[in-house]
C-alpha cells in the first residue's frame, strides 16, 4: 500500500497490484495478475468448447446423436467509459481521449456495414458515430463518456475467439462438411451467409459487434466487408430493456427503483455505508442509484486500470453482489415486496425484454444453420437470465461483466429432418427431436424445463417455460395503471429517473 501525503504517482508493483498515493486516500489499479484483493471478473470471455448435450431415448435409454443446428448469440459490449464518473475529479482519475482512441486496432479488424431499419445502403461505423453516441458532456480529462476503449475491443475480439472455438469447424472448406457438433465452416468466405449480426444504435455495441466478428474469423479480417443490422429505431429499440415508449414499464421501474431502495438487506447497506464512509462523500449518487453506479465506476476503472479507491476495492465482490440483487429488484418491478409477487415479475420482465425473447423463440421455430449474433448491454443479458433461469441459479448471483455472452443452441437429433420452416406449416409441427441447451459465459445454465441437471430442455418444453414473458400485443400491455403500491414522491422521481429517459447507469 501506498504511503499517504505524496503526489499521485506510481510508487511500486507487488504480485499484480499497482499502488498510487493521493493524498488522504490510497489506491489500487487491477493488473491481470494475481491480486491480494478479491475482485469480481471484468469479462466474461474465457470459456472454450463443450461436447454435445447428452439426451437419452425415452424408451430404449440410449443416447440419441444430436446435430447443432442454430445458436443465438447476446452479449454485452466490452469494456466502455463511465457514463459519468462523479467522483473521478476528487480521486484525481482521467478519463483521456486517448482511452478510446481505436483507430489502430480497427485497422485489423474485419470491416462492417451497418444496415439501420429500411436503409439498403450500408453505413461505415465511422460516419454514422462521428459526433459519438453517449453524452455531450465529457469526462474528467477530456474523454468521451460510454465509449468503448481499447480493451474493450480486445474483449470483444477474444469473445469472437471464444465462439470460433465453441462452434467453428476447422476442418470444414464448406457448410455442408461440418461435423453435426459444430455449426460453422472454417473459411469466412463460406460462412458468411450463415453469419447473422446485430446491434442497438450505439457505438459501443457496434465496434463490439466488429470485434466478435473479427475474432469470429479473424483469417484476413480486414479483407473482406460483414454486415450489421442496426435494431429497431430509437423511439422502438426491443433489444435492451428502456421504458421509453411504455407507460406501463416506467411505472413498474420507478416502483422497483423505490422498492429496491427502501429495502436494502443488511449487506447492501453496508456496502453503501462503508464506501461513503471512506471516501468522505466523494462518491456520491442519488439514493436509488448507489450500488448501481458504486459498481459502474468500480468496473468502468478495473477494466481500463485506473485508481480505485483501497476501500473499495476491498469491498468489489461484496458490491458486486449487492448491486446485482439491486438491479434484478429494479428490473423485477420490486416484486418481492409487493401483494403479487409472481405476477409483477412477470410483467415487469415480460415488458422490458419479451419483444427481444419473442424473436428469439420464433428464430428457434425456424431453424437455418446460422449464428445469430445480439449486440446489446448488461440491460440486454439481465432481462433474459431473469426470464430463463431458475433462482438459484449462480450466473443471477453477480453482475453481468463485459462480454458476458448468454448462448442459446438448438440440437436436433440426427434421426430428425431439417426442413425448411416455411414448408412446415405451424412452427410447433416441427419441436419434435429438437432440444435447447442455454449457456452463459460458455458454461450450462439449469433451466426449470429441464429434467437433468446438465439443463438441456425440449424445444416444446422450453417455449411452454418462456410463454409467461413473450410480448403479445406490446401498445396494449403498455397502457399505464393505477398504482396501488409504493411510488416515488414526484420530486424524488424526476430526479432518479425522468419521465421516458434512458437512465445513467445502465449499459
Amino acid at each position: 500500500r501506498a504511503d499517504t501525503g505524496l503526489a499521485p504517482t506510481m510508487r511500486r508493483q507487488q504480485r499484480g497490484v499497482v499502488t498510487a498515493a493521493v493524498v488522504g486516500t490510497s489506491f489500487v489499479i487491477a493488473q491481470r495478475t494475481a491480486s491480494s484483493l478479491a475482485a469480481p471478473p471484468i469479462t466474461g470471455t474465457g470459456k472454450r468448447a463443450l461436447p454435445p448435450p447428452v439426451v437419452r431415448d425415452r424408451h430404449t435409454g440410449k443416447r440419441a446423436e444430436l446435430s447443432l443446428i442454430q445458436v443465438q448469440v447476446a452479449f454485452r459490449h466490452g469494456a466502455r467509459t463511465p457514463m459519468e464518473d462523479a467522483a473521478a475529479m476528487s480521486d484525481d482519475v482521467r478519463w483521456l481521449p486517448s482511452d478510446t482512441d481505436k483507430a489502430e486496432l480497427l485497422s485489423g479488424c474485419r470491416r462492417i456495414h451497418l444496415f439501420p431499419p429500411g436503409c439498403g445502403d450500408g453505413l461505415e461505423p465511422a460516419d454514422v458515430f462521428k459526433a459519438g453516441s453517449g453524452s455531450a458532456v465529457p469526462l474528467h480529462g477530456g474523454g468521451a463518456p460510454g465509449q468503448l476503449t481499447r480493451t474493450g475491443l480486445k474483449q470483444a475480439v477474444a469473445l469472437g475467439a471464444d465462439l470460433r472455438a465453441r462452434y467453428v469447424d476447422t476442418d470444414a472448406d464448406s457448410a455442408s462438411a461440418v461435423r453435426g457438433s459444430r455449426l460453422l465452416p472454417s473459411e469466412w468466405s463460406a460462412a458468411r451467409r450463415l453469419v447473422v449480426a446485430r446491434s442497438t444504435l450505439v457505438e459501443r455495441t457496434v465496434y463490439t459487434a466488429q470485434g466478435v466478428l473479427s475474432g469470429l474469423y479473424p483469417d484476413s479480417a480486414a479483407d473482406e466487408c460483414a454486415e450489421v443490422e442496426l435494431n429497431g429505431a430509437p423511439h422502438d429499440e426491443w433489444m435492451v430493456l428502456t421504458d421509453v415508449n411504455c407507460a406501463r414499464l416506467q411505472q413498474l421501474f420507478e416502483q422497483g427503483l423505490s422498492l429496491a431502495a427502501a429495502n436494502r438487506d443488511a449487506a447492501q447497506q453496508q456496502v453503501v455505508e462503508h464506501i461513503d464512509t471512506g471516501s468522505r462523500g466523494t462518491w456520491r449518487a442519488h439514493v436509488v442509484w448507489q450500488l448501481l453506479a458504486f459498481r459502474d465506476w468500480y468496473s468502468c476503472r478495473v477494466a481500463c486500470r485506473k485508481p480505485v479507491p483501497e476501500h473499495v476495492a476491498q469491498v468489489a465482490v461484496s458490491l458486486d453482489t449487492a448491486a446485482a440483487r439491486n438491479m434484478h429488484t429494479v428490473f423485477e418491478g420490486g416484486a418481492e415486496f409487493t401483494s403479487h409477487p409472481a405476477e409483477t415479475r412477470r410483467e415487469a420482465v415480460r415488458l422490458a425484454i419479451g419483444r427481444m425473447l419473442r424473436f428469439l423463440v420464433e428464430r428457434l421455430e425456424r431453424p437455418d444453420q446460422t449464428l445469430h449474433l445480439y449486440s446489446g448491454h448488461d440491460w440486454t443479458v439481465t432481462p433474459l437470465l431473469l426470464a430463463l433461469c431458475r433462482h438459484d441459479e449462480p450466473a443471477l448471483r453477480s453482475w453481468p461483466p463485459f462480454c458476458s455472452s448468454l448462448a442459446l443452441e438448438l440440437w436436433s437429433r440426427s434421426d430428425t429432418p431439417l426442413c425448411h420452416w416455411a414448408s412446415g406449416g405451424d412452427p410447433a409441427a416441427a419441436d419434435e427431436g429438437r432440444y435447447v441447451r442455454v449457456l452463459w459465459n460458455g458454461a450450462p445454465v439449469r433451466l426449470a424445463c429441464a429434467e437433468s441437471s446438465d439443463g438441456v430442455c425440449t424445444l416444446a418444453d422450453f417455449k411452454s417455460m418462456v410463454a409467461p414473458f413473450l410480448v403479445q400485443d406490446f401498445s396494449r400491455e403498455c397502457q399505464p395503471r393505477v398504482m396501488r403500491g409504493p411510488e416515488i414522491a414526484t420530486a424524488d422521481r424526476e430526479k432518479a429517473h425522468p419521465p421516458g429517459a434512458t437512465p445513467a447507469f445502465n449499459r
